[in-house]
């Protein structure tokens, strides 16, 4: 965990020691391009042996990580399928600190490979999902007390995958999505984050028992994809129960003063070349883009 106080400049020296031309890039933070670390951009790339210095004021305040920005395609030995990433948070001037304690949760799909679909295309799939970097029952247990307030800041870290998470007999008060604050903070049994995204909730620590933080779905739990909650001098074999519900919307985290998408304009969007990894390009065809849907439901 690198922790950062917003608006304080820093200076982070990177040595790439990989055999592979590397990039930094910091996920959620307001950086000029030479800073931000995309090659889309024309952040510099880092050679093999080589040091860059990434100098900048850490802003906005909020749940941020850095990771490899390197184009893998399917080779997943390469980029994000590595787990070249970490966790990064920037402490705003004021913390009012009102938790008892902080937990950070990385959620990872490890030994991908593509597997040919139906329809003829291939997707990833992966042999090992972890939260920390270890499988369900080979980590250390986060250890709480009865009637704690904790805080939870959970990064999905995976190349590919959605994950949809569940602590057992809990439920969590989501108040920040991706970092930021939502303006309607919300009690759900269960949390959903696509690649990338991160989640901060509050759970109050009113069960006393020995729990699993873990995927809903069986196969990625056997995967590996869970961690122990054990309260203070609580006994036992671990327990998991399926949440309630297994519907997730973004819009619950909304006010209801906000306005509708009443009028969705659409926005002529001409791409002129197509980025194919580490500066090569090709021309493309114009293309428009339309405002997505927020609502995502799951069934086992």
């Amino acid at each position: 965990l690198l922790r950062l106080r917003e608006g304080r400049p820093v200076r982070i020296k990177v040595t790439n020691r990989s055999a592979n031309p590397e990039i930094v890039h910091w996920h959620g933070l307001f950086l000029p391009s030479a800073m931000d670390g995309a090659m889309e951009e024309g952040s510099p790339m880092i050679a093999p042996g080589a040091s860059l210095v990434y100098e900048f004021s850490p802003r906005p305040s909020g749940f941020r990580w850095f990771h490899t920005h390197t184009f893998a395609g399917g080779d997943f030995s390469k980029g994000q399928y590595t787990g070249q990433h970490g966790l990064l948070h920037v402490d705003p001037a004021n913390e009012p600190g009102q938790f008892d304690a902080e937990f950070f949760l990385t959620l990872h799909d490890w030994q991908g490979q593509l597997l040919g679909s139906d329809d003829g295309s291939m997707n990833p799939s992966y042999d090992i999902s972890t939260i920390n970097g270890r499988m369900l029952g080979y980590g250390d247990p986060l250890q709480v007390r009865q009637n704690q307030r904790i805080k939870l800041q959970i990064l999905n870290s995976s190349p590919t995958e959605t994950h949809w998470i569940s602590l057992a007999g809990h439920r969590f008060e989501v108040v920040a999505l991706d970092g930021n604050p939502v303006p309607k903070p919300q009690l759900v049994s269960m949390l959903r984050l696509a690649p990338a995204e991160r989640v901060t909730a509050f759970v109050t620590m009113d069960n006393p028992g020995v729990w699993i933080l873990g995927e809903v779905r069986k196969h990625v739990q056997a995967a590996g994809m869970g961690i122990i909650v054990a309260y203070a001098g609580a006994n036992g074999k671990p327990v998991w129960r399926q949440p309630q519900t297994l519907s997730w919307d973004y819009t619950v985290f909304g006010t209801p003063e906000a306005k509708q998408n009443e009028a969705v304009e659409v926005i002529p969007l001409v791409f002129s070349a197509k980025f194919k990894g580490h500066g090569a390009m090709e021309e493309t065809a114009h293309a428009s883009g339309r405002s997505q849907g927020s609502r995502c439901d799951w069934s086992p």
